[in-house]
Formats: C-alpha cells, structure tokens, sequence
C-alpha cells in the first residue's frame, strides 16, 4: 500500500544488511519491516499529496540522475501502449551492457506491474534481446526487415480461420527469403503476448530451417548466427520452441562436424555451443514411442445410456460445478457413434460456467474435428450432424480435411503417404514462446490413418478421453505412424533426417528426467 501511495518500489535494510523490497521479500524480514515502520513514522509528514498527479511525494527525496536507457526502463510501466512498446523495442536494440545491467537490477525487484503488451519475463527477454541485436549489428546482419514481412507479421498476428492460417504459413514457407528469417524471430520474440503469431511461426521456423538446413549448414554467417540464436533465444528461460534450435544438428554425422570444425570465432559462448552441436551430430535419431498406451486420459470408448446417466447426476451431484463436471466425463467415455446422442443431450444442459467451460469440447479433443471453430453455433451443430449421418466414419474425416484445404492426397484421391509423413513431423506444433502443444489437423489424419490401414497400432480407438480436464496431443501416435508407414514402405520419396522442433522437445525433457536421475 505504502509503495502505490507514493508510487515507488521501497526498499529498505533487513537480515544479513541487504536490502528488502516491498514486493518481494518482505513477508520473510522482519528486520526490513521494522526498518520502514521507523521510517515512515519519522518521515509521513515530509509526504504531501498531490492531487494532479494522484499520489503522496516528498520534495526533500532526491532521485539520482537517469540516463537514457534507464528513462526507457520507466517507460515500460507507461499505461499507454504504444509508449511502453516503442520504449522496449528501443530497449532491445541498446547497449547489450547497460541493457543487461538494469534488467539484471529490475528482475531482483520485479513488480508485475508493466504494461501488459510487452514479453512475459521482460527483463529476461531484454538481457538476450539486447546480445541478439548487437550481434546482428556487428556482423551486418538486417533484424528489423522490410514493409510487407511487417504486413505478414501482423496478419500472422490476427485471428484467422484454420484454412487461412495454414495458407498464409505455407506460402511463408515456400516464399521466406535467408534475409527474412532473422527479423520473423525478433519481432516474434517482441510480440510474444501475440499467441497466434507464436503458434504460426514456431511452425514456419522448424519448416524453414529444414528444408534450408543445406544451406546454413555451407553459409559461414548463416550457420554462425544459427548457432548464435540457439544460445541467446534459450538463455530467455521460457518455454517454447526457441529452446530447440540446436537438436537441428542431431544424427548430422561426420559431415557436419568438419564443417563446424572449420568456423574460426573468439566467441566463448558460441564456442561452447559448437562443442554441443559436435556431440549431438553423433547422436542417433530413434522414434520416442511410449509403451504405455492406455492412461487416464487415453482409453477404449464404452457403449453407455448418456442422458440416463446425465439424469442421475442431476440427483447425485453436489452443486453445480460437480454436476457440469461429472457431465463431460460422461461425454468423454463415448465412442464415434454415439457422438449424435452426445450432441442431443449436451444441447438441453445449461452450463453456468459456460464461459470457459465447453460442453461441446469431447468433439474436438476426444475425436479430431480440428477445424470447426464455433459449436455453441446451433447451425454449425446441424450442418456438422447432417454430413456425420450422410457419411462414413472415414469419409467425414476426408470431408472436414478437404474443406480445411489440407494437402494429404493423389490427385486420384487417394492417400499420400509422403505428404502424410510431412504433417505427422511438423504439424502437432509448440508456439514459439509457450507450452501447449497444437495438434491442428494430425488428430484427423492419424484417425483417418487407422480406418484405411484397419489399426490403431495399439492405442485406444479415441485420440483422448478429455472430459474438459486432459490435453492429449496425439504426439505418440505421430511418432509411431511416421515408423510405421517408414517400416511399411509406403513412402516413395526420401525425407529428411533433420529433426523436427518437436522432437527436440521429447528429447529435452528426457535429458532433464536423467539429470534428475
């Protein structure tokens, strides 16, 4: 309270002489407390109000001289936010040593208090920022790139439809120039409270950098600042798929090695990281598939009354939020033909926490119908209903990807497995900075790959038992599938080794299990 008052983070002396801030330590230092107790109460009258600005100042406090980059700082606590936004874009491109000296002093006493619009982690995101662009700047590298990659950018950033988006990143892909890619990640990682922009262009990046992985790996700059982003974008400390770029050296060879050998740098850091590029060049590539297949959120559907069983929680339920609850862990039983009934039922309950409580969830989670935005729509119910009864299980799941516009068949309609391959690889997608996962139209692929192929390789018969609590991304499925249509020799085109994004997010939480170990 004290601190809004005056509108001042106060620090003052507490156990061990160090200083205690008010926002953060002060529960635990009862000396510190003490110490702005006896403060306060020798100096509250030096305090007056002032009504214009709407706060108690105290003339006789004099505050130290700022420089620039420090009235930058203050800016980012700015309501208007076009203020706070230009301020931390002029932040990112400063002096990486002042930069990171205040952002280092900020971090210690963060109040969660800047302006929204700015990174998550501000300060973490500034100290690497700040490295990137002084990088770039060194070596003549452009980061802040042209007018129409700005105009993309913000399109990425807006909310588009499935078939929109996924047109807009495949032409991103097939179009990027090498001298694009650096500035989509430093605007990315400035707009990162922008979760459309990270999911599309997590997913442009990992595809970029595949099919070009040739070319940066025979580019002595691009290869160096590659190895320079999968550093500094790492060393931000948030999840994502920034934290990734080096497992792209995974199973490279001998090949690759003597290529890295050959870079001449006095950077220490990018030294160390050529070192952990050499090592994973060595390492094997091998499909990440769980043995354990039935869990709590993944099993075999069951054939039951759905509204007898509705009628006796109405009964049985506690109070509200059991009852809205124990409803979708009935929806979450049900297997695919008795999604009509599902529907009926879920149509005559009324949620009251319908507002972040979906009844109609199980249809995308459990069952893959990734590309129908708005089930509360009582005409998207009907429409879907009258294509369900109109046709197979595995002509619907063709229906809803041909109208998605997604790219899995012959020109005689029939399956392509190479195209198939492709999408199991990239397309369950990490947004950039986050951690939910995306599986976008893999769920539907993979369902469609059990009814033409007559398995489930061993899964359950429903990608997820959600029941509005589990997120199960049909990552170990994709996995399996990639083996087996590899094993099956279904494949008629040579696909690339370089890994995915995704796999290096298996395989980073199996290194960390084993460090734990």
């Amino acid at each position: 309270m004290l601190s809004f008052l005056i509108r001042k983070d106060i620090g003052s002396i507490g156990r061990n002489n160090d200083l205690a801030w008010t926002n953060k330590d002060y529960s635990f230092d009862n000396n510190a407390i003490l110490n702005l107790l006896i403060y306060f109460s020798k100096n509250y009258k030096n305090f007056v109000w002032d009504e214009s600005e709407k706060l108690f100042i105290n003339k006789d406090l004099q505050s130290e001289k700022t420089d620039n980059i420090a009235d930058l700082f203050e800016d980012l606590y700015n309501e208007n936010d076009t203020i706070a936004l230009n301020s931390y874009i002029k932040l990112s491109q400063s002096n990486s040593k002042r930069v990171g000296e205040l952002s280092t002093e900020k971090d210690k006493i963060f109040l969660d208090r800047t302006n929204y619009i700015i990174p998550s982690f501000p300060f973490r995101f500034l100290i690497q920022l700040s490295l990137f662009t002084e990088y770039c700047h060194q070596n003549k590298i452009g980061f802040l790139g042209n007018e129409d990659l700005k105009s993309k950018i913000e399109k990425l950033s807006s909310e588009l439809s499935f078939s929109e988006r996924k047109n807009l990143e495949d032409k991103l892909i097939d179009n990027l120039k090498a001298e694009d890619i650096t500035p989509l990640e430093y605007w990315t990682l400035v707009y990162q409270k922008k979760s459309n922009l990270q999911e599309s262009v997590s997913r442009i990046l990992d595809i970029y950098y595949t099919k070009n992985w040739d070319k940066i790996l025979n580019d002595d700059q691009q290869l160096k600042l590659y190895l320079k982003k999968s550093i500094l974008f790492a060393r931000i400390g948030i999840n994502g798929n920034l934290n990734y770029y080096i497992y792209k050296f995974l199973g490279n060879g001998s090949e690759t090695i003597d290529i890295l050998s050959k870079i001449k740098t006095d950077d220490t850091e990018l030294q160390l990281q050529i070192n952990r590029a050499n090592k994973l060049c060595l390492e094997k590539f091998d499909y990440p598939i769980d043995d354990k297949k039935i869990n709590d959120a993944n099993f075999n559907s069951q054939k039951i009354n759905i509204q007898q069983e509705v009628d006796k929680l109405r009964i049985t339920a506690k109070d509200d939020d059991d009852f809205e609850y124990d409803v979708l862990k009935i929806f979450s039983k049900i297997g695919y033909s008795q999604i009509p009934d599902a529907i009926k039922v879920a149509d005559k309950i009324k949620f009251k926490k319908e507002n972040y409580r979906d009844k109609y969830s199980f249809l995308e989670g459990d069952f893959g119908f990734f590309s129908i935005e708005n089930w509360k729509s009582e005409d998207v119910r009907k429409d879907f209903l009258s294509v369900y009864q109109s046709h197979t299980e595995k002509q619907l799941y063709e229906y809803y990807l041909d109208k998605a516009g997604i790219d899995y068949k012959n020109n005689d309609g029939k399956l392509n497995y190479d195209k198939i391959y492709e999408i199991l690889k990239f397309n369950i997608v990490t947004p950039f900075t986050g951690s939910q996962e995306y599986e976008n139209e893999v769920g539907a692929i993979i369902k469609l790959l059990e009814l033409n192929q007559n398995t489930t390789l061993g899964y359950p018969d429903k990608l997820c038992n959600s029941a509005g609590i589990y997120i199960c991304p049909p990552s170990d499925r994709a996995w399996e599938w990639r083996k087996y249509l590899k094993d099956k020799k279904l494949l008629k085109q040579t696909h690339s080794e370089i890994v995915s994004f995704n796999y290096g997010y298996y395989l980073d939480k199996v290194l960390r299990y084993k460090s734990l170990k």
